[in-house]
């Protein structure tokens, strides 16, 4: 009962919306589709909770006993049925009266909407006639321009939104919405002919302005190829072979430099491929002389990629040329680390006699054994860190297939690399033996004053003890009766 109440309150909310609503006002149809679906959401809910129970009713043991009982239930369930149809029903008519408000507040919004438009197509229509056979500026033609596409951009809109509401509306307010969108079709007319009158002037402009954008990013070209020079700079002073770190630096910039000039470049050419269309699309006048000065532009963005290229290669060339002496530095700091360590090691043979023995105090042959050890670990660096250059550069040289002046220069290092792996062994040999020599000569001192403490020490107790030992200690049994 509560749900059948609820359904024809929504019902009662929904009559409003069943009239003529041809010259209702857009707030009432508003207000009364509003009701409606407040109404619909309440008895929905009424219903669902009587279905419950009726569903829970069925499941009872009285309704399966007492046929009368579930007659009854039945017929509730029907009238339950029916009233959530009609409620379906009531909900369609609430939906569509929300088009028709909507679509009634459009037509009203655009037809205010219109009188501006309309305004601002006569302004532009004075902006867009001639006045005699005097040139317009460039700053009265682009205020043509933007007078012309801002009039464009609204009567797009609003055909858009009185298309998009065409279906919902009905009667008189059918016909004025009609009427209107007839109205933004006879200003479009006219803003059409606005165009085709100015098509010259307007493209004019735009292509010089293409023109001038084109120029920026070639200009942008030039500018990147600026850190190029500052890149080479250090190429050009004269020097033969630049010290290590300036050359490592000057190729880092040149190789950023080359990013930098090639993204440029590519933006460039880009633009210049995107504009090219563009152009082809104005009138013959105008696109004649905007084609020939993209052409003009698209040649010199054509030699700065020969330029680009070109400067690519000499740092490739520079690189591998830096490579090859940063190989010649890390061998040579292998050699030298390696003659430190035989410097260190024959150090140890100043500390012996004729006779081969030893004269050097415990902390002097510490200090000694902790400065081999020392140049032994560098050394030991140096060479690994050689090493693994030498296996990348080997690797980097097969794949580039270098010349044999090349290859003979990387072997070259591989036998001086392979010799200083001999230095060091000779090192360590000639340090292995003295410093046995020195741990033996330590042991035998740390025994000694080992030895010297224990006779002390025994002498000590025995010089304790002597009392005991006279005449068999008898004073001392004496004493103690």
């Amino acid at each position: 009962v509560d749900a059948e109440a609820q359904v024809q309150k929504t019902i009662e909310a929904a009559e409003p919306l069943l009239a003529d609503q041809t010259e209702v006002e857009v707030e009432r149809i508003k207000v009364a589709t509003q009701l409606t679906l407040d109404a619909e959401k309440t008895a929905a809910l009424a219903c669902a909770d009587t279905r419950k129970v009726l569903m829970t009713k069925l499941k009872e043991g009285k309704a399966r006993d007492t046929p009368s009982y579930s007659a009854e239930l039945t017929k509730l369930q029907s009238r339950l049925t029916f009233a959530q149809q009609e409620l379906q029903r009531q909900r369609k008519v609430a939906l569509q009266g929300e088009k028709l408000w909507k679509a009634k507040l459009v037509v009203q919004e655009r037809t205010e909407d219109l009188k501006l438009i309309e305004e601002e197509v006569e302004q532009a229509e004075i902006l867009t006639t001639p006045l005699g056979d005097e040139r317009p500026s460039d700053e009265k033609i682009t205020e043509m321009v933007n007078a012309v596409d801002s009039v464009q951009a609204k009567l797009l809109a609003a055909m858009t939104s009185l298309e998009s509401v065409q279906s919902a509306v009905q009667g008189s307010a059918k016909t004025q919405l009609n009427g209107l969108i007839e109205r933004v079709k006879a200003s479009q007319v006219r803003v059409d002919e606005m165009k085709e009158t100015t098509r010259e002037q307007r493209e004019r402009v735009a292509c010089e302005s293409i023109l001038r954008e084109a120029q920026a990013k070639l200009n942008a070209v030039d500018e990147a190829f600026g850190k190029t020079s500052d890149a080479e700079a250090p190429y050009l002073k004269g020097i033969e072979f630049l010290p290590l770190e300036e050359t490592i630096k000057a190729v880092a910039d040149s190789e950023v430099a080359i990013v930098g000039v090639q993204e440029a470049i590519d933006e460039a050419r880009a633009f210049l491929q995107e504009k090219v269309v563009e152009i082809r699309k104005f009138a013959e006048v105008v696109s004649k002389v905007g084609l020939k000065e993209l052409d003009t532009l698209n040649k010199k963005r054509e030699g700065a990629v020969q330029k680009v290229a070109l400067f690519t290669k000499e740092t490739e060339e520079r690189k591998r040329a830096m490579l090859q002496q940063q190989a010649v530095s890390k061998v040579t700091e292998a050699e030298a680390a390696a003659r430190k360590m035989m410097t260190t090691a024959k150090d140890f043979t100043l500390k012996e006699t004729e006779s081969g023995e030893v004269e050097i105090t415990p902390k002097a042959a510490q200090e000694m054994c902790d400065r081999f050890a020392a140049a032994s670990k560098f050394a030991e660096e140096r060479l690994d860190d050689a090493r693994q250059y030498m296996v990348e550069r080997q690797r980097a040289t097969r794949a580039e297939k270098k010349d044999q002046a090349t290859v003979q220069e990387m072997s070259g290092l591989v036998s001086r690399l392979n010799a200083v792996q001999s230095e060091l062994g000779k090192a360590k040999s000639i340090a292995s033996e003295h410093e046995q020599k020195f741990v033996a000569k330590m042991v035998m001192q740390e025994a000694s004053d080992l030895m010297r403490a224990l006779e002390s020490g025994i002498e000590k107790v025995t010089e304790e003890a002597a009392p005991l030992l006279v005449e068999g200690g008898r004073r001392f049994v004496v004493a103690s009766m």
